[in-house]
Formats: structure tokens, sequence, C-alpha cells
């Protein structure tokens, strides 16, 4: 079953259809091979298919998170991006406050971090919307130069 039929199953499980618009917007979700914003698949879908709007790839990006079909990354930027799993491995995702550099990590059920949220918590991790900030290793090698001339 392909990815389509699949999403088409689960939108006509919940009340939904399949129309143009979300169709246009699944297909620039299989062109993308780095994450993306909302707008820049707007902008993307919009050359694909007519009367697609920003609250139709909102919602339209919101249904296929909850089910499972894309990963939804918190940008350096504040901006959320947008990925399509398609059959990849759960990962979580390491985003860089000073260059924006998006690191893809394999997630693994039995991560120390992962247990201790579930064991003191009870708290379960989500790896399509698990994202970690900080600092990547060439941004912390140019801070360690810039700081010792």
């Amino acid at each position: 079953m392909t990815c389509e039929d699949l999403f088409l199953s689960q939108l006509r499980q919940r009340g939904f259809r399949f129309t143009p618009q979300r169709r246009a917007i699944l297909q620039v979700m299989h062109l993308l091979d780095a994450p993306e914003t909302a707008e820049g698949i707007l902008k993307q879908a919009s050359t694909v298919t007519i009367g697609i709007n920003r609250s139709t790839v909102y919602r339209t990006l919101e249904v296929l998170s909850d089910l499972g079909f894309i990963s939804v990354i918190e940008a350096a930027d504040g901006q959320r991006q947008y990925l399509l799993l398609a059959g990849e491995e759960p990962h979580i995702h390491l985003v860089c406050q000073s260059c924006g550099r998006v690191i893809a990590v394999s997630f693994n059920r039995h991560d120390s971090l992962v247990k201790h949220l579930w064991d003191e918590h009870h708290f379960k991790v989500n790896p399509n919307t698990f994202t970690i900030s900080g600092i990547c290793r060439d941004c912390l090698e140019q801070q360690k130069v810039a700081n010792n001339p």
C-alpha cells in the first residue's frame, strides 16, 4: 500500500475527503529531501494545484502529523519545519540554535532519557515531534576559535 493509499484510508476513517489540495501537499512532502516550513510547502504545492491556501496547508500538516506520516521540527528560528517520515525509523531531531542545522538521530525506545521520562514522569515521548535544541559541534568549534585568538 502506498503512502497516498494509507493517507486516503486514514482520512476516510476520520470523515475527511482526499482533496486535490491534500494530494498536492502530500506530493510535495514526498519530494522534500530536507525539512521545510509550511510557507515553503504552500509555495511548492501552489505550483501543483490551484485553490490551495495557507490554512489548508496548516490543517493538512496537522492531520499528517497526528497520523504519524510526518515529523514536526521546532527550528532554531522559531518556525516549525516538516518532513515526511516515509517508512523511516522513528528519530529525534537535534537543532543547532546558532546555525539552524537539523541533525536526525536514531530514536531508540530504550534510550536512557526516554526511559527516564517514562519511569519518573510516566511521559511517553512522541518521536515524530521530539526536538532537542542546542549548539552543534561545528558552531562550538567556531566559538572556541573566536574566543582563543
